[in-house]
């Protein structure tokens, strides 16, 4: 198949070819940058608009930071049409893992691109009714309650089973996506409960895909006057850290 050198609508060449990518790979890995402009002026920049209302994230961890030591993560999205608690796992090597330890609609194992450092990343999610949300918020100790068997085998077969019983929960961080109309990133907006502030963007691809994924986004803040920031690696254990200084 032979393509033109611009499509009708003005596309280069690139983006066309990056179209065809994205639609015949698997989108199994996730572009991430760091943004440190202000939020207004991104949103500006970008002409952005809230994609879905705001929602609470919270995070379950011990005070010396035993589970994020193990690659762990937990956290309880809470969105006004439900709740969500997600196991993530990070230093995978997603073609390793036995297929039954990640259900379909359930789990996923997927590459996160931070800048030029690449790791795979598992991720088990369960849903919560509201009795369970509840259990959470009077118990953060009860979370191995209200995991589901997927996150359970998963954490056996890492060795991290049961877990701490000195658990906390921290939070909430306020998240709000944004997106612009036609694009298929999106931009995040973290608040903390002491007013630290986190902007991402970030899109999904397939690996073959993402370094093209990573220079457009580039390019684009570039041509949009945003601010990348120096450290373009996770901010996980930054939030973590800020969230129980905040307590």
């Amino acid at each position: 198949m032979m393509f033109k050198t611009t499509l009708a609508r003005g596309l280069p060449l690139v983006l066309l070819t990056m179209t065809v990518a994205q639609a015949a790979a698997p989108r199994d890995a996730e572009v991430q940058i760091n943004l440190c402009g202000a939020r207004d002026a991104v949103i500006r920049a970008l002409h952005l608009k809230p994609a879905g209302a705001a929602f609470e994230a919270w995070y379950f961890e011990t005070t010396d930071f035993a589970l994020f030591r193990e690659g762990i993560l937990f956290r309880l999205r809470i969105k006004p049409h439900g709740a969500w608690l997600t196991l993530k796992v990070a230093n995978q090597n997603c073609a390793e893992i036995a297929p039954v330890l990640l259900p379909a609609r359930e789990a996923k194992c997927e590459y996160d691109i931070h800048g030029e450092h690449t790791a795979g990343a598992v991720s088990i999610t369960a849903t919560l009714d509201d009795a369970g949300v509840q259990l959470l918020s009077a118990r953060p100790d009860a979370l191995s309650d209200v995991l589901s068997p997927a996150q359970v085998a998963y954490l056996r077969m890492r060795g991290v089973w049961p877990l701490a019983a000195l658990l906390e929960r921290v939070g909430p961080v306020r998240v709000q996506p944004f997106r612009h109309q036609g694009d298929e990133f999106i931009v995040e907006s973290w608040q903390l409960p002491a007013g630290q502030q986190y902007l991402e963007i970030s899109q999904k691809s397939s690996q073959a895909n993402a370094p093209h994924v990573q220079e457009y986004l580039t390019a684009r803040l570039a041509r949009s006057g945003v601010e990348m920031c120096q450290d373009q690696g996770s901010q996980a254990a930054t939030k973590l850290r800020q969230l129980f200084g905040a307590r």
